[in-house]
């Protein structure tokens, strides 16, 4: 993942070369470039005459051509060969371009080309708004995502054939679960602006999460009979831990049933600031370089719950019933750098790919639980130098970690200042704390329960959809 990210980076970057500033246009010459106007009205507004006005050291006299004593009749009408502006208001030429979209930049209002480009054959999708087009932009979308499977572990196996898991974490993985996303944010610049090559830059808020519903799992007696040598036992061993005046295992060894329930959560924030440089499109067609930097904040919560009970398949609160649960909670903040590239197929579509990678601090909250309706399961081991302490452990750790996340859709343009976009995300994190990954190999250790294992990694992916609005 992490060298596929990489190499999808470097091809933005390679590309970002290639794309071009607005041309160098001499008077009178058409052009389908962003360049400032260079029409001013003349004395008479009812005329609707345009000239173009050349430098005080422009000369219109060759050397090769000899001067004339008496003007030409065509002199006089210089101005009204040009032709007029269409009726667009106060967007020089009428023409749209891409602007606002998807991240800010899809179709917009803007001087594409000046008022050659319509004659040309460009077209137009219409107008909205006043100045230099729409300046805010928000849009609402929803989510449909997973992740990817984690290591296996064995938590309940029948003891007729210890090899056969009878419940483990893929009887309670994370299924496709639904989220919701939203942004707002507001872009500055442009053709018409003090930037005459139509560049633009603009800042944005972003929050999306994944809300899946708790997962569940069940075991029961292989033979519905005790004791019977084909048996539903744990697969810890939970040293040295009493509960109720006795040791804890028994409680989980030939248990009638085991449950492991397993619960996920994501929230993501980002601040971001973002720019395109001089366009390099011709009529809505090109490829067209986003750079994108900010803040991203996102939390990963991941918990299990692991529930025995030594007398009837139903769970009731019973002092005959025993858990043992693990709670991890990522807080990842940090900087992030990254680049869209879009593909402009026409003036209402176009196909993007945006990549965004940062490092991040992560602070990880952990606790740890064996116990029941009773209260925690303690520490018997006078040996121990925890000897009578409880088992119910929190702790926390400061630790580094890394996030990437590669976005590849595309957005089609409804109307001047409605689009629609669907696309597929991947996010990749490591250097986290997952819950599975925190069980201890001796629960006598309570120095080793404390410490938080964030040696953990995770892909959560899927597609989105949404619809982006600006005004």
């Amino acid at each position: 993942m992490k060298s596929f990210l990489a190499r999808g980076m470097a091809a933005l970057v390679m590309l970002s070369s290639s794309v071009l500033c607005a041309q160098r246009v001499s008077v009178n010459e058409p052009t389908y470039l962003p360049e400032a106007y260079q029409g001013y009205p003349t004395t008479d507004p009812s005329s609707h005459t345009f000239s173009r006005r050349a430098p005080a050291s422009y000369t219109f006299m060759s050397s090769r051509q000899p001067a004339r004593s008496t003007p030409s009749p065509s002199d006089a009408n210089v101005a009204e060969q040009m032709p007029a502006p269409p009726a667009a208001g106060p967007y020089l030429g009428g023409e749209l371009m891409m602007g606002p979209g998807q991240y800010g930049w899809g179709l917009g209002r803007g001087a594409w080309g000046g008022h050659k480009v319509a004659a040309d054959g460009c077209g137009a999708l219409g107008a909205c708004g006043a100045g230099c087009g729409p300046a805010l932009f928000g849009s609402v979308g929803g989510l449909v995502m997973t992740r990817d499977r984690g290591d296996h572990v064995c938590f309940s196996f029948n003891t007729a054939t210890p090899s056969v898991i009878l419940l483990g974490t893929p009887d309670a993985e994370m299924p496709w679960a639904g989220g919701a996303e939203a942004r707002i944010g507001r872009y500055f610049g442009g053709a018409c602006g003090k930037n005459p090559c139509g560049g633009r830059w603009g800042t944005e808020l972003v929050y999306w999460g994944v809300y899946p519903n708790p997962q569940e799992g069940n075991a029961f007696d292989p033979d519905g009979t005790q004791g019977s040598g084909t048996d539903l036992n744990s697969a810890f061993a939970f040293q040295s831990l009493d509960y109720n005046g006795g040791p804890i295992l028994p409680l989980f060894d030939d248990a009638v049933r085991h449950q492991l329930q397993r619960s996920y959560e994501y929230h993501n924030f980002e601040w971001n600031i973002f720019g395109t440089p001089c366009p390099s499109l011709r009529c809505g067609k090109g490829l067209q370089l986003t750079w994108i930097g900010g803040f991203r904040f996102f939390k990963l919560s991941d918990a299990f719950a692991y529930n025995s009970d030594d007398a009837d398949t139903v769970f009731t609160g019973t002092v005959d019933e025993a858990t043992y649960s693990v709670d991890v909670q990522n807080h990842l903040l940090g900087f992030q750098l990254g680049n869209q590239l879009d593909y402009y197929c026409g003036k209402r579509f176009n196909l993007f790919a945006r990549a965004k990678v940062g490092a991040f601090y992560n602070h990880i909250t952990h606790r740890s639980f064996v116990g029941g309706t009773l209260g925690a399961a303690v520490i018997n081991d006078p040996a121990n130098f925890y000897d009578g302490r409880s088992f119910d452990i929190n702790s926390y750790k400061n630790d580094m970690s890394f996030l990437a996340e590669l976005d590849l859709g595309m957005n089609f343009q409804v109307t001047c200042c409605l689009s629609t976009q669907v696309g597929y995300r991947a996010v990749g994190l490591t250097g986290v704390a997952l819950a599975p990954e925190q069980i201890p190999l001796n629960f006598g250790d309570y120095e080793g329960v404390r410490f938080v294992d964030s040696g953990g990694s995770m892909i959560l992916h899927g597609g989105y959809a949404g619809l982006t609005f600006t005004w």
